[in-house]
């Protein structure tokens, strides 16, 4: 006799809490590390992007990439909640306009941050590489998108459409 495998379908919304609120510490605390380190390349531009230190440079590796992946996770996790929780069509791309964006954006930031992994590890050629660069910038792209998110959360818990006085419920 073999076993009856039951499937249960698990909607996104029905997650464990902790594993929600897991995700967002992640990307809050991500985002706030990346403005960090994006404001400090800024203001000592000159010894941070020419010369890094070793423990910087995984540093400015590790931390996008980290928020990347979280946000692509939270991103993909929001967007399936969307499309389940929508009352039609246009409610879910009106939805899935910011994990979208945030998709895109963890994307390329995982893009820039597995490319320069690739070059600063097996690379056997010298020179100045700004791939670690434009990974900070786009994760600081991503986190702002991800800081905003959360803001506008936070500001408007029941949605922007409430202002307008439309709601999602029945």
């Amino acid at each position: 006799m073999c076993p009856r495998i039951v499937r249960s379908a698990v909607s996104p919304n029905e997650l464990p809490s902790t594993v929600r609120s897991s995700i967002r510490a992640v990307e809050l605390g991500g985002s706030a590390l990346v403005v960090a380190l994006t404001a400090s390349m800024l203001v000592d531009v000159g010894r941070s992007a020419v010369d890094p230190p070793l423990a910087f440079e995984w540093l400015v590796l590790g931390v996008p990439g980290v928020l990347a992946l979280a946000a692509l996770v939270g991103a993909v996790l929001d967007g399936i909640g969307a499309v389940y929780g929508a009352d039609g069509l246009g409610a879910a791309v009106g939805r899935l306009a910011v994990p979208a964006l945030v998709a895109v954006l963890a994307l390329a930031t995982l893009w820039w941050v597995g490319g320069s992994l690739l070059v600063v590890l097996f690379a056997e050629s010298g020179g100045v590489f700004f791939g670690p660069v434009f990974a900070l910038f786009t994760a600081s792209a991503l986190g702002a998108v991800v800081l905003a998110r959360a803001a506008f959360g936070r500001l408007f818990p029941d949605g922007l459409g409430a202002l307008a006085g439309r709601t999602t419920e029945p």
